[in-house]
This record gives C-alpha cells, sequence and structure tokens, in this order.
C-alpha cells in the first residue's frame, strides 16, 4: 500500500503494525526513508511498535508491504497521535491512497496465496477499518 498520511499536530508519533506473516512499514520524512517496522519474515499474529518519531503538522508519504505465506493472514495498521493513551486506527479524513483523493483512506490489495499470478483472488484491504483480517 502506497499512500500519505497528514499528522493533524506536531509531535512524537508511534505506528503500530499486526502481521501475519510479514511486513515493511516505510515512513517518508524529510525526502528521507524511515524503516518504522521490519518484520518480512514468516509469523504467527506479532504486534511490532516503532520508536517515537518527530513529525510536524503535514503529509507524509507512508508504505506497507505484507505478504502472507500460509494459514491464517492478518494486516493492521495503526498510530498513537501526540497525547493519545491507546493506539487507533489512521481514520479516513487523514490520510490517502496513491491513486485517491485526500481524504481517501488507506486502500492495499492482497492477492491469497498465489502472488501475483493471473487468476489468484484479490481481496481489497482498508486500513481505516479497525481490524484486517484474512481468511
Amino acid at each position: 500500500m502506497d499512500g500519505a498520511v497528514s499528522a493533524p499536530a506536531a509531535g512524537l508519533y508511534q505506528f503500530r503494525v499486526v502481521t501475519d506473516d510479514g511486513a515493511y512499514l516505510i515512513l517518508n520524512i524529510n525526502g528521507a526513508d524511515l524503516i518504522a517496522v521490519d518484520a518480512f519474515r514468516d509469523q504467527a499474529p506479532t504486534t511490532f511498535t516503532s520508536a517515537p518519531v518527530y513529525l510536524d503538522a503535514a503529509a507524509y508519504s507512508i508504505r506497507f508491504d505484507y505478504y502472507e505465506a500460509g494459514g491464517g493472514a492478518t494486516a493492521r495498521l495503526l498510530w498513537k497521535k501526540p497525547g493519545d493513551a491507546a493506539f487507533s486506527v489512521i481514520p479516513p479524513r487523514t490520510s490517502t491512497t496513491r491513486t485517491g483523493g485526500v481524504g481517501s483512506g488507506l486502500l492495499g490489495e492482497y492477492r491469497a496465496n498465489a502472488g501475483h499470478l493471473p487468476g489468484s483472488s484479490l481481496t481489497y484491504l482498508d486500513f481505516t477499518q479497525d481490524a484486517q483480517s484474512v481468511r
């Protein structure tokens, strides 16, 4: 999933990924890619949390790469804004995919077990929902 998130206020943000199997989360901050989560390996559902990162009130490019090796599949993306006590879903009004307009939310693609082969089943993941489990 390639897109952008808009930080509503300046401060320290954290990002959380829950994945089965692997995932990368990359943020582009001031023209430099920051790998916020590096968990690209086969695993049961596992939670990974980025180190706190300072963001100005601005839009930032975000990339979430995910793969599923077999069995159950989970892909969740959350953030914790300055002053928040808990992680929450990134709301559509502050996010967009590269093919959508502002406020379109974060939408990804998942191809079940067959990679990008013709005829593989395709499911769209809306990362603005509370949970993403693909079966």
